[in-house]
């Protein structure tokens, strides 16, 4: 199960490398543009600067080994002479598992950069909150039994990146210290195997 992980989460890290030669040159009526995931959707937020406009906004997605295609799109002017403009725009259905990219295509004005989350399959047994991990977090978990858990965190090569101990039914994550990447972690009841197997990233 751990090689099987492993696997996956190395993919995951190439899959991000080839996704930085995607980035294209950042429109300059965007302030913002970025995206997070929440049970398994993906929540995509721009800000077009005050006194930029555009005609619709069509925005693309697509994984490493599917081309860009049209997921949604906002008709009429867009953009304010007087304040900056907010949109939202919500993914349900993302590739699990996977490099999501995004970009917009704004009207009159070109494309927008592109920007990539990596999307995991929704599970019941933990949360890591907030997530990608930029420096702290929250793991938590649903305990099985009384007991004292260890959690193991594993780089791509199966090396141990931090292991902590706990009595309760959460751990808290310190990763500023950590690489930017991918890992993996298991969460077992004493000297029993692992009942969780999960992947993190740090950002």
């Amino acid at each position: 199960m751990i090689n099987r992980l492993l696997h996956l989460v190395f993919a995951c890290i190439m899959s991000a490398a080839f996704a930085n030669s995607l980035q294209a040159q950042g429109s300059p009526l965007l302030g913002k543009f970025s995206a997070t995931q929440h049970q398994g959707h993906v929540n995509l937020y721009w800000q077009i600067l005050q006194g930029n406009s555009c005609n619709g906004i069509q925005i693309y997605r697509s994984t490493d080994s599917v081309p860009f295609e049209r997921i949604g799109y906002i008709p009429g002017i867009c953009g304010s002479d007087f304040e900056d403009t907010n949109f939202y725009f919500t993914d349900s259905f993302p590739s699990p598992d996977a490099l999501n990219h995004y970009y917009l295509e704004l009207g009159t004005v070109g494309p927008s950069e592109t920007i990539s989350i990596l999307v995991f399959t929704s599970n019941g047994n933990y949360r890591i909150q907030p997530h990608p991990i930029y420096n702290k977090a929250i793991l938590l978990f649903n305990p099985v039994d009384e007991g004292e858990y260890t959690l193991r965190i594993y780089d791509i090569r199966g090396g141990i990146v931090e292991q902590l101990l706990t009595t309760e039914d959460s751990f808290e994550l310190d990763a500023s210290g950590w690489p930017v990447g991918a890992y993996i972690f298991t969460i077992s009841l004493g000297n029993r195997s692992p009942f969780i197997q999960g992947k993190v990233v740090v950002q």
